[in-house]
Parts: structure tokens; C-alpha cells; sequence
């Protein structure tokens, strides 16, 4: 069985006879290193395309590119007949996007981010899937990627935490209409993504609960899981998100979400849910689990080999189990 099928296999609940071991494509160095580990049965997860493309035809976007503190920074406008939004993003020394301001900032860039959002137009691009399914072939999967929930989208896009809890504390009937707004017009990409040749559907919710709490989950976050895993399901796909933060106070919600999967999961030490208390309570759900990068990083291979031994022994116990880098990692010894 290649390691493809063995990746498929426990993603739709089946128990392979190996736990099958993967990386974030964009993660994995090329050279004699990758050559062995993929020997090894190592294989990639790319969650680089999508189903759909989207296009908004009375927004224009401008961008501009300076360099400012030392930190290469991008001031991005959005210019709508409404009004304009402007949000400023820099790149950090180790590559990664540091968001410096964000967009939406007072109560009336709710009306400009609502214009952008229903003129927001989804078309079906499948080649893009197809061409990824053809260049990977077995050497693992092509999850397609969508956006995240229009809750997570607003913590992590277009207003941050403190803009979000200002604004829905004080003007809650508008936040909500936005809301409401956002997960109407992502309906269409979901319809479009269930039809495509995609397997796997996958969103980056990166949720930790000290931000998105129980209330804010059951609210808005649930409901939305449920209704697009149902137009998935009906085609047949598999649908998981990307829950990598702090869970406990969260630990009841997951099991009544529609959801196929959940990746990116830190036991701990990194995050408070551990894989026994996971399957307690998420059963019927795969763990698609990450190795914590805080193990990674000690000096003392004899630690890590013992964690992943413990993790490897955990995750076989019980149900369908997965086991996958998500994050970057440090480079040891020139590899």
C-alpha cells in the first residue's frame, strides 16, 4: 500500500497496518535528507490549491511594498465605491507575516468590508487540483484549501481580537449581519469544491480557545462547520480543520461539528489536550496529530525519540490516527 493510500485509509476511519507520517509541503528541504526520509515512508501533505478562484470586479486592490523598522512591510487598500479599506503587514526574520494593522478598524468598515464580501464572485477552477493530484501522484495528498469560517477570518484578517471584541460588544447587530453576510457568500465555494475532483477539504481555523471561547465557537463557529460539511459530504468528501491552539476549554465542542477530521493538534506539552482525552472526546473524529515543535527544538535527541516513540503509542491505541509537521523546525548538523 503506498503512502497515498495509507494517508486516505485513516483519514476516511480505517486503521492501516503503519501510522502514516507526513509533512506540510512547503516545510520539507529538498535534498538527500528528504530523499531519505521519504524512503523511509515520510510523505506530503500540499495544501497549496484550491477548488475555486475568486474574483471582485468593483474592488480594486492596491499594494505597496517599503521597508520600514528594518522589516520589509506591505500597506495593502482596498478601494470600493463605499469607501476604503487599509491594512499594513510585514515580514519577520524568519519569513513568517507579521499583520501590524489591521483593515477593518471602526464601525463604519463594516459596510466596506460587507461591500467586498457580496461582491465576491466564486468560479470553479479544477484543473488546479487535477494538475496537483498528478505532479504528487502517491507520494501523498492534495488537501484542497478553504477559507477560513468568517469568525476565525475576522480575528485573524480583517479586524483582530481587540477591533473583533469592541466592536461585536458594542455594535453586535452589525457584526452579526457581517457574519452572516460571509457565510452566505462562502456557501457557493463549498458547493463548487464539492463537486471538484478533490478528496480532502481542509481550513486553516488555527482556533485556540484563550481567543475563540466556548460561546463564540457554539455561536458562530458550529453552525458553519455543519452546514458546509453537510454540501461536502453530500459529494462524498472528506472535510477537517486545522485546530493546533489550546482546546481544553473547548474540549465539548469539536465532538458536535460534522467534521471528518481534526489536524494539527498539539498534545502536550505544547498544547492541554492529549490524544487519550481527545479520543474520549471527539470519538468518530480522525486525529490528524502534530509532532509539538517545543519537543523539536531540544537539544537531547534521546527526549524526542522518546516522545515520538509515546506519541506513536498513543495514537495507535484506539482509533484512526495520523501523524504530521505542520510547523517549521530547526536545522541540526547541516540537515
Amino acid at each position: 500500500m503506498n503512502v497515498r493510500h495509507v494517508a486516505l485509509k485513516a483519514l476516511r476511519g480505517g486503521k492501516p497496518e503503519k501510522v502514516p507520517w507526513n509533512i506540510h509541503h512547503q516545510l520539507l528541504r529538498r535534498g538527500t535528507l528528504e530523499r531519505a526520509l521519504r524512503n523511509a515512508g515520510l510523505s506530503i501533505v500540499d495544501k497549496g490549491h484550491s477548488a475555486y478562484f475568486s474574483i471582485t470586479e468593483n474592488v480594486s486592490t492596491e499594494s505597496k511594498t517599503v521597508l520600514e523598522s528594518g522589516l520589509v512591510t506591505t500597506y495593502t487598500r482596498y478601494h470600493t465605491p463605499v469607501g476604503t479599506l487599509t491594512g499594513k503587514q510585514a515580514t519577520g526574520p524568519d519569513g513568517s507575516p507579521w499583520v501590524k494593522e489591521y483593515p477593518v478598524k471602526k464601525l463604519q468598515d463594516l459596510a466596506v468590508l460587507e461591500f467586498i464580501t457580496q461582491d465576491t464572485a466564486h468560479y470553479p477552477d479544477y484543473e488546479s487540483i487535477l494538475q496537483a493530484q498528478k505532479d504528487l501522484g502517491d507520494d501523498g495528498i492534495v488537501v484542497s484549501r478553504m477559507l477560513r469560517s468568517p469568525l476565525q477570518r475576522l480575528l485573524t484578517e480583517w479586524m483582530g481580537v481587540e477591533t473583533f471584541v469592541f466592536l461585536h460588544n458594542d455594535y453586535p447587530e452589525p457584526v452579526e449581519h457581517l457574519l452572516e453576510t460571509i457565510a452566505g457568500n462562502d456557501r457557493p465555494a463549498f458547493e463548487i469544491t464539492a463537486r471538484s475532483p478533490a478528496e480532502v477539504v481542509w481550513s486553516a481555523e488555527n482556533i485556540t480557545s484563550s481567543i475563540t471561547s466556548p460561546r463564540l465557537f457554539e455561536s458562530y463557529c458550529r453552525p458553519y462547520y455543519n452546514r458546509m460539511a453537510e454540501i461536502l459530504h453530500s459529494e462524498g468528501k472528506l472535510y477537517g480543520l486545522h485546530l493546533d491552539g489550546n482546546l481544553a476549554a473547548l474540549v465539548d465542542s469539536p465532538a458536535h461539528t460534522r467534521i471528518d477530521f481534526i489536524e494539527g493538534l498539539n498534545p502536550p506539552p505544547m498544547g492541554d489536550v492529549s490524544i487519550a482525552d481527545a479520543r474520549a472526546v471527539w470519538p468518530g473524529k480522525v486525529l490528524w496529530v502534530n509532532f509539538p515543535g517545543c519537543v523539536l527544538l531540544s537539544d537531547d535527541e534521546g527526549v524526542i525519540m522518546y516522545f515520538a516513540r509515546e506519541l506513536l503509542k498513543q495514537g495507535m491505541e484506539g482509533g484512526s490516527f495520523l501523524l504530521t509537521l505542520t510547523e517549521d523546525f530547526p536545522i541540526r548538523n547541516g540537515a
